[in-house]
């Protein structure tokens, strides 16, 4: 409403630097607008977003967040993430600082391309996976993988003794 009261107002209120501080939730209900509102001006330097209950937009999603390039965290939360392109969501999440994938469907390929570019990274430095079935991997990828991360939560993930074995 205030961006509607004049030509300075107007600058003022859409001034990328004051919307810094806001987490951005995509749902359900408005997820046919969050790729429209991730390219606004207003949105360009906000570094958080959620995604929640996302299935067949995950793709737009992943385009959207690799073209907004001030993102730092995401987290995907029951999302079906299978439809995504594999290298574009690799990509989206290893340019971040830190993602969270909980209780999400991830496919075996994205996975292991994902896992790949995460052992390549220098931005990523946080992960949280949880309630996604890890047990197929490569342990010594998954190594790899993580080695270099400052923080890594892995819950419920169906972790195999060799998995474990290869990370410590």
């Amino acid at each position: 409403s205030a961006v509607l009261v004049c030509q300075l107002w107007r600058e003022v209120g859409e001034a990328p630097g004051l919307w810094t501080w806001l987490l951005l939730r995509a749902t359900r209900e408005n997820m046919a607008f969050a790729e429209e509102v991730l390219a606004s001006r207003r949105m360009r330097e906000v570094r958080e977003l959620r995604v929640e209950h996302c299935h067949m937009e995950s793709q737009q999603i992943v385009n959207a967040i690799n073209r907004h390039i001030k993102l730092r965290r995401v987290t995907f939360n029951n999302c079906n993430l299978t439809p995504a392109q594999p290298e574009a969501l690799a990509v989206a999440l290893t340019a971040l600082n830190n993602y969270e994938i909980q209780d999400s469907v991830l496919g075996k390929n994205q996975l292991s391309i994902l896992f790949t570019q995460m052992a390549e990274s220098t931005t990523l430095r946080s992960i949280c996976i949880c309630k996604t079935d890890l047990s197929s991997k490569n342990p010594r990828l998954l190594a790899r993988a993580l080695k270099n991360l400052r923080d890594v939560a892995l819950s419920d993930t169906r972790l195999t003794r060799d998995q474990v074995e290869a990370v410590f």
